[in-house]
């Protein structure tokens, strides 16, 4: 079961930061989706238990969010994003680590606490980046984010 007090940090990471629109993301919100997935409980939030019992069984929700151990590496969970997105093409596996900063013209994505394995499936995300390639949604982002965020 996952604490209170981390699904309360998880709502409140995307109430007051992935769903305010932002000029750094030509007036969208970094996340236009999120609030709407989570009101709607399109998002399922689980505790990280280890490799052994993690394993595909059809992701129910829009999106799964895997809270990891507290002591997890930000390379050693960048490194395992990108060996679930390989093992699983049909999902996207994007890490959130406090270590990572995610700026985009001055502006920090990041949930900035927690260290996050977010999985969704990659269709309906790669149609939503698409959409939003014909905005000036990207305008501010670094090569390095595009790469590290979009091109996997």
């Amino acid at each position: 079961m996952v604490p209170e007090i981390i699904t309360s940090k998880i709502e409140e990471w995307i109430t007051r930061v992935l769903d305010v629109p932002n000029s750094k993301f030509g007036g969208i919100a970094p996340c236009p989706h999120a609030r709407k997935a989570w009101f709607d409980g399109n998002i399922e939030v689980k505790m990280w238990k280890d490799f052994g019992s993690f394993r595909y069984d059809k992701w129910e929700k829009e999106v799964t969010i895997y809270v990891m151990d507290p002591y997890i590496s930000a390379d050693f969970l960048s490194q395992m994003a990108k060996n679930y997105n390989k093992l699983y093409p049909d999902y996207l596996f994007l890490e959130e680590h406090p270590d990572l900063v995610e700026d985009v013209g001055g502006f920090v994505v990041n949930q900035g606490e927690l260290i996050l394995l977010i999985v969704q499936e990659r269709k309906h995300l790669e149609e939503a980046r698409d959409k939003l390639q014909r905005t000036t949604y990207y305008e501010n982002w670094t090569p390095e984010m595009k790469e590290r965020i979009i091109e996997r």
